[in-house]
């Protein structure tokens, strides 16, 4: 049987007993899967079967059942609670199945899934267990997507955009894509992207996500919907930065303009000044220079005269720069509102 044949007999069955003879037929296929196509499987019998948290869910806590069988029911019921936001109960779940599975390294891939609209302490045990999934299970492209996609859900918790973080989740959501390019794998990617401010190429892997999801899929609507309104942010957050972007720039050059203009003006009052007291002083030298051929008494009174005058331009040009200086300090300072 396979897995198309088993979501068909799934939907006609009306008890658990049914749905559990329905899986252990699939069992002797599934065993022989590696972890991604059992994970592919898992999935498509969890988002198939509105009710199927409910027909197998107790089962994870019957220890009397074939240990794999228990196992393929934590999987698909886990899976199924978070396609349906079940969160609660989908930890529930992996709580009533112990340490019975921690052997198996999918289980921590799943209980990763079990935490994942988790924030705080949840969100940092969705961390720890997608890391150990990904360490035992490196090519499975399911478990390297579900470490990206808790890294930037981590980031966004934290109002982040750690470059190193965003670098790593780039790169494990890369290599997601390049085993299996899934359209969760690009929202993902798009997530990243958008918060890297890549918006162009975020926009592309929306689209391909849009265009690729399955619409066989129960929840296909409401990741649509996912989808749509990340494009909408990503369009609001680029407008907003390219106004803000545009409103700094006017800022900056009116400052500059008018921090110019009051510069050049003290500038200009400075040299004035300095070429005023230059004058007095050459003309003091002028007249020094003629001072051998006069009488010693007129010479003496010139010498005085000339003393007072070089004493009154030094300190009138000493209050002009004075001001000058005062004047360009207080053109750089901010103005304020008085009415504030």
């Amino acid at each position: 049987m396979d897995t198309r044949d088993a979501i068909e007999r799934l939907a006609a069955s009306t008890d658990t007993e049914g749905h559990l003879a329905v899986l252990r037929s699939l069992l002797p296929q599934l065993r022989a899967l590696d972890p991604y196509p059992y994970d592919e499987a898992v999935t498509a019998l969890a988002t198939a079967c509105p009710d199927i948290v409910d027909m197998i869910g107790g089962s994870v806590a019957q220890s009397g059942l074939d240990p794999d069988l228990r196992f393929l029911c934590l999987a698909i019921a886990t899976i199924a609670c978070r396609r349906q936001r079940l969160y609660l109960e989908g930890r529930r779940l992996m709580d009533s199945a112990g340490d019975d599975f921690e052997h198996r390294p999918l289980y921590w891939h799943y209980l990763a899934q079990s935490y994942w609209a988790g924030s705080g302490q949840d969100l940092q045990r969705r961390l720890d267990s997608a890391r150990r999934a990904y360490r035992e299970l490196p090519e499975a492209a399911g478990v390297i997507h579900s470490l990206a996609a808790a890294l930037i859900d981590a980031l966004e918790a934290r109002g982040s955009r750690e470059t190193s973080e965003l670098t790593e989740a780039l790169k494990l959501v890369n290599e997601a894509v390049e085993l299996k390019q899934r359209p969760r794998f690009l929202y993902t990617r798009a997530r990243i992207l958008r918060r890297m401010e890549r918006y162009d190429e975020a926009l592309d892997n929306l689209m391909e996500a849009i265009d690729g999801e399955d619409r066989q899929a129960l929840d296909w609507r409401d990741r649509i919907a996912e989808y749509i309104l990340l494009r909408a942010e990503i369009d609001m957050e680029r407008a907003a930065n390219r106004l803000i972007g545009s409103v700094e720039l006017t800022l900056e050059r009116r400052i500059e303009e008018t921090v110019r203009r009051r510069v050049d003006g003290a500038e200009l009052r400075l040299v004035q000044t300095i070429a005023f007291v230059a004058a007095a002083i050459g003309l003091v030298q002028a007249s020094v220079a003629t001072l051998g051929k006069r009488p010693v008494g007129q010479a003496m009174l010139i010498v005085f005269g000339l003393a007072i005058a070089l004493f009154g331009a030094v300190g009138i040009g000493a209050v002009l720069i004075r001001r000058s200086l005062a004047n360009s300090h207080e053109s750089e300072k901010p103005t304020t509102d008085p009415q504030r």
